[in-house]
């Protein structure tokens, strides 16, 4: 054992001695001088602001942020946050997600009773502040599916109220809340609806713990393959290519990491898009308008991304060069320009950022909880551990001197 071992060992020992032979006030006392501890509150409270979005057509940024204490939704001009104005006025639980109608004109999100968790679906239209309730019905709990800009004004939501175990699909005017059924569900854990909105595909829990992936033809199920439950986790349908003849998905079946692979519908053939030696294909940034892939992620020690369209080969170079600690690419504006960047490290506050392609710079939106910046948070440092057999296990290491 080295000098500097037992000299470290020896120093601790006395510590745990000292603090023993103390009262347990003194105790504490000399442990307070040791480390500066952080306010509960800061560390597990609602952070200051949260889900920063921008507008579909760039304008607008919205986010969840307290109103007399309540996580509520704000609007804001893009870049201005010093001019936003709540649009919400929960008083309860608070409202815990919301997105963009493709319009730009209104603001979707999800709220529930008194903590019933009875999710429904909500409109507010930011001209007039009119609040409507798309999923008016006792009990239910809507399930957001998508929207298209092939169909304007519309969005697929699975509501319960026939059958509380399962959703049926509806087709929902945003603008009057008119509902129109697309399919009466009896029995899909999960339903996917095309670029045009039409029911596709439809996966069912299996008895072993796996899923059936169903392809849908005219009305009828027919099913395309098995899930076993060892590729459950890994294996899922991303979304439909710009065609809907083909659809893109994580797969591990097979292989030991997931990939990105493309499906065809008429013949269930399976083709290798991107796939990684030592990881999971994590995240898969779709264009929302050609429907395109444009980058792929895996997450090692963080997410490290990838352009799969050489198009955008310079835009990541300069974001991974901009800041450090694990990316997350949320969406993007109607036209792929603008990127809604979520970062977090482990010694500061995670920020929202807009990385916007025209111009190549990252710009904050905001720090979700500026109470932490400056704090004695500790760094983290990705390592690899080699291990007897020959092999590494992912790690991290913190430090804090």
């Amino acid at each position: 054992m080295s000098l500097r071992i037992v000299l470290v060992l020896s120093i601790l020992l006395a510590f745990i001695n000292a603090c023993s032979s103390t009262p347990a006030p003194q105790a504490a006392e000399a442990l307070r001088h040791t480390v500066d501890l952080i306010d509960r509150n800061i560390l597990f409270g609602n952070p200051s602001r949260f889900q920063g979005r921008l507008s579909p057509d760039g304008a607008m940024m919205s986010f969840r942020a307290p109103l007399d204490g309540v996580m509520n939704l704000w609007v804001a001009p893009a870049g201005d946050i010093n001019a936003a104005r709540a649009i919400t006025h929960n008083t309860g639980r608070g409202i815990p997600s919301h997105f963009w109608a493709l319009d730009s004109l209104s603001v979707l999100y999800i709220e529930d009773l008194n903590g019933d968790e009875n999710w429904h679906l909500y409109r507010v239209d930011l001209a007039t502040g009119q609040i409507m309730d798309l999923s008016p019905y006792p009990g239910v709990r809507a399930n957001f599916l998508g929207q298209s800009v092939r169909q304007p004004g519309m969005a697929v939501v699975g509501m319960n109220d026939r059958d509380e175990r399962w959703h049926d699909i509806y087709r929902i005017n945003l603008a009057t809340g008119k509902r129109e059924l697309l399919l009466q569900n009896d029995g899909f854990a999960r339903i996917v609806v095309d670029n045009d909105l039409e029911v596709r595909l439809a996966m069912q829990q299996t008895q072993s713990g796996g899923s059936n992936l169903f392809k849908r033809v005219e009305d009828r199920w027919e099913l395309m393959f098995e899930i076993s439950v060892e590729d459950f986790y890994t294996t899922d349908v991303v979304g439909f290519a710009q065609d809907n003849k083909s659809f893109y998905m994580t797969d591990s079946r097979g292989r030991n990491f997931s990939a990105l692979t493309r499906v065809d519908f008429a013949t269930a053939e399976s083709r290798d898009m991107v796939k990684i030696d030592n990881a999971d294909i994590s995240d898969v940034l779709i264009h929302p308008t050609t429907h395109e892939v444009m980058a792929v992620a895996a997450n090692i020690h963080q997410r490290k991304w990838e352009p799969f369209d050489g198009r955008y080969a310079g835009d990541f170079q300069k974001l991974n060069a901009s800041v450090e600690g694990d990316i997350q690419i949320l969406s993007t504006t109607l036209d792929g320009e603008q990127w809604i960047v979520y970062v977090s490290a482990s010694d500061t506050s995670p920020v929202y950022s807009v990385y916007d392609r025209k111009s190549q710079s990252l710009n904050t939106l905001f720090d979700t909880n500026p109470r932490l910046n400056g704090l004695p948070l500790a760094p983290k440092e990705n390592v690899f551990i080699p291990t007897r057999d020959d092999k590494s296990l992912v790690s991290y290491l913190t430090n804090r001197q």
